[in-house]
């Protein structure tokens, strides 16, 4: 798991994998790398050019008074799983 902060640079982290990509993705676009992920899947490649960006499940936006303030990326298991425990740590920051 890793949690960026609203600017996409790493403030914590437990094993290096593909979850700082992605917690640093649902930082900078400020919405789940998800949404990122399906802009690909539904024909449009060209977002795979994007530097920084890891378009792929796992990573949620954690927001405080309406404002993205960091975010949690999680890496490991299937992406909806990923997501699942994402959106759990990013609702225990709050």
């Amino acid at each position: 798991m890793a949690e960026v902060d609203s600017g996409g640079k790493l403030a914590a982290f437990h094993k290096a994998d593909r979850a700082n990509g992605k917690a640093r993705t649902a930082a900078l676009l400020r919405q789940p790398s998800k949404n990122f992920e399906d802009h690909i899947n539904s024909g449009r490649p060209s977002f795979l050019s994007t530097p920084g960006i890891t378009p792929l499940e796992g990573g949620v936006p954690i927001t405080l008074n309406g404002q993205v303030v960091g975010a949690v990326g999680v890496s490991g298991a299937h992406g909806p799983n990923d997501s699942q425990v994402a959106q759990a740590g990013a609702d225990a920051v709050r």
